[in-house]
């Protein structure tokens, strides 16, 4: 069985966000890069030990992902927080949020409150 591509969508949200936060058009290649790779995991690449959330069948699931601020000199723990979603089924990657670190804890929990609200109401779950 060969390698199968996945697509990779982004959030108009998503968008919006890189142009306010500076984030660059080479930095969002080298993600998109990360995530067309054939040895794609989100164990591997995902902040700590386990998803944010994962629902019941692994319909869907989302991640958070550390990413260094390469404009500030910044690693993985001062950058950026991206928060994205993996519909395995159909091999889909959504870049769905994207903060600094500093200003991203009240956004990021509300964000991925909204995400499962959304995801839920799409998925297949019964």
């Amino acid at each position: 069985m060969g390698f199968v591509k996945r697509t990779i969508n982004k959030s108009s949200y998503f968008l919006r966000q890189i142009k306010k936060i500076d984030f660059s058009e080479e930095s969002v290649l080298e993600l998109e890069n990360l995530f067309y790779s054939s040895d794609f995991n989100p164990n591997i690449i995902s902040i700590g030990k386990h998803n944010a959330f994962c629902s019941e069948g692994e319909y869907y699931q989302i991640w958070c992902l550390r990413i260094p601020n390469k404009q500030n000199n910044t690693g993985k723990s001062s950058g950026y927080r991206l928060l994205y979603y993996y519909l395995p089924n159909e091999n889909i990657v959504c870049f769905y949020f994207i903060l600094p670190r500093k200003d991203a804890k009240k956004p990021y929990n509300k964000k991925l409150d909204e995400l499962k609200k959304y995801l839920k109401s799409t998925s297949c779950e019964t």
